[in-house]
């Protein structure tokens, strides 16, 4: 008890404060500060750019599975009449698929973007796209196209980032990346469903977009004007034969 009686004595001389301001301090030491730059309340809304470019890629090939798009039911007189004559058929069903889901998301499933404008600009452009890529790759090979454009969705999957960022997968998929539709289709998708991303960014993945939609479109086209080419060499090498025959 002698020894202990100087240690005693020095800390009860001790005013040690126990107030509310210290016991605030303790239970909270570190003060922090939120600023939210999007709103994803939950798993759902996280998935669902993934899920609505998937769904219309799923789509597009259901159309040109089932539309005999090779076959031509009226002679057209050139390759821009023939394009138009499949572009009005797949447009129509992009159109419809893109219309039907974004109704399902939205009134069945509850799902409120956060830039409906955007939202509805993303979906439509990318159901173009899609349709566009598929119907070109099924026009210019018919089954091998059907084929690879299942090839095509099997790769984005893995590549598009739209469960985790591109940096957890292996450096195959990290190369394959910018070089797919689907990566830029969920990207815009983000933003209009959930911000945080900056219009930019919105914009950057468009201008991507669009310029697929393009190059597809022209590359339909060049493949009418070949195939068009080819059918009218042979229609004049059918005719010269014919000639010479009469003139024998």
């Amino acid at each position: 008890r002698s020894t202990l009686f100087p240690y005693t004595t020095l800390f009860r001389s001790l005013e040690l404060p126990t107030g509310a301001a210290t016991q605030q301090q303790i239970a909270n030491p570190v003060s922090s500060e939120t600023n939210k730059q999007g709103d994803v309340p939950n798993y759902g809304y996280a998935l669902a750019p993934y899920v609505l470019s998937l769904s219309l890629f799923v789509g597009a090939l259901a159309v040109n599975i089932i539309y005999p798009i090779r076959k031509t039911f009226t002679e057209q007189e050139n390759a821009f009449h023939w394009w138009l004559a499949k572009a009005s058929v797949i447009g129509a069903a992009a159109f419809a698929q893109a219309t039907i889901l974004m109704l399902i998301m939205v009134y069945c499933l509850g799902l409120t973007p956060d830039h409906p404008g955007h939202f509805i600009g993303a979906v439509y452009l990318t159901s173009f796209v899609y349709m566009s890529i598929v119907s070109l790759l099924v026009i210019v090979l018919d089954n091998p196209g059907r084929f690879l454009a299942m090839v095509l969705l099997v790769l984005q999957l893995g590549s598009s980032e739209g469960t985790f960022p591109i940096q957890t997968t292996n450096g195959f998929f990290q190369a394959v990346n910018p070089l797919v539709p689907m990566t830029y289709s969920i990207r815009a998708l983000r933003q209009a469903i959930s911000g945080g991303l900056s219009n930019s960014f919105y914009i950057d993945s468009m201008w991507v977009l669009a310029g697929f939609l393009l190059a597809a479109n022209l590359l339909m086209l060049g493949f009418f004007a070949y195939r068009g080419k080819r059918k009218l060499d042979r229609k004049s090498t059918r005719l010269n034969s014919s000639h010479l025959e009469l003139s024998r």
